[in-house]
């Protein structure tokens, strides 16, 4: 056979077998394309037709004259329980893009029930708000200032140690609620929280409390609701003293007393000018009574000018001896 013959026609074949293979592929590809979207739009099918349920909390909205009344008794949210399509309700739970909604709006005041309803939620989700119905107090709204009052625990300070003036951020607050619960309060409170030994200045942002006479919170609201507070503290003046102790009373007939303890020197703190005088300081010790030896432990006397001894009592030992004197 004729060598350039042969060669033509392997040339042929390699052509035709390489347009079947591309054939081949091209069929493939397509058919792949075809089962991907198949998948895709089954996936999304599934997806659409998927339901889901879920329960969330979502704000209570109040419809109506809020400024002119003061509504109490109401929750800040309610549950509400959604079912329907799975990405709707995810959509609508993430989002919260409607609102649940108390209508008070021509109501006179008093105490009413009012059935909550919502504003927003797609067509194709169901729902259900828990509890479906609110009740409520409407009442003429009543405003008043008032001169903000700062309490704290002075036993929270150090010992030798006093607060000076505090000094807050504003003076005043004024007070919003229902005219009988204004007239129930007694006073605004910023009460400040100090750490114990408490030895330098200290500052804190503190929550006013609106408080009636026996020291109960009236459900009211504050403008502003927190005020910055600083209380100075600083160490008093003091010294330290000689202590003598003295008879207080008769005691008993044909007895002497002495006095001993293992406390001889006392610190006090107070007013410089007072202290200053004070080198000794008499504590009288009371014997009514007292027929044998024994030991007591003695209150220290207050003193004007004396705001504070370096310990709160003294142990005594009382020594009862025969009197030579009838």
């Amino acid at each position: 056979m004729n060598p350039e013959k042969l060669d033509f026609k392997t040339k042929i074949i390699s052509i035709i077998m390489a347009f079947i293979v591309a054939i081949f592929l091209f069929i493939y590809v397509q058919t792949q394309k075809t089962q991907s979207t198949t998948s895709t739009d089954n996936s999304r099918q599934e997806q659409l037709a998927a339901t889901k349920s879920t329960t969330i909390n979502a704000p209570l909205k109040l419809n109506g004259n809020t400024d002119k009344y003061f509504i109490t008794g109401y929750p800040q949210k309610v549950k509400i329980r959604l079912e329907g399509p799975a990405a709707l309700v995810t959509a609508t739970a993430n989002t919260l893009n409607f609102q649940i909604v108390a209508d008070i709006a021509n109501r006179p005041t008093g105490i009413h029930k009012i059935t909550l309803r919502e504003q927003g939620i797609n067509k194709s989700i169901h729902y259900q708000i828990m509890p479906s119905y609110v009740t409520i107090n409407i009442q003429a709204r009543s405003n008043r200032k008032m001169a903000i009052q700062t309490d704290f625990n002075k036993d929270s300070i150090a010992l030798g140690y006093e607060a000076g003036q505090p000094v807050l951020s504003q003076d005043t607050v004024e007070v919003t609620s229902a005219k009988t619960e204004i007239e129930k309060i007694n006073q605004v409170v910023a009460k400040v929280n100090l750490p114990n030994d408490a030895k330098t200045t200290f500052s804190q942002d503190v929550i006013i409390q609106p408080l009636d006479q026996n020291g109960n919170i009236v459900n009211a609201v504050v403008n502003p609701e927190v005020i910055h507070v600083r209380l100075p503290i600083k160490e008093m003046p003091h010294k330290t003293v000689k202590i003598k102790f003295t008879q207080d009373g008769q005691g008993v007939a044909g007895k002497s007393y002495s006095f001993k303890s293992n406390v001889s020197e006392l610190k006090i703190y107070g007013k410089k000018d007072v202290i200053d005088r004070i080198d000794t300081l008499a504590v009288p010790v009371v014997v009514n009574g007292v027929e044998e030896n024994v030991q007591r432990i003695i209150e220290l006397p207050e003193k004007d000018g004396i705001k504070k001894y370096g310990q709160k009592a003294i142990p005594v030992n009382i020594i009862v001896k025969n009197s030579s004197k009838k």
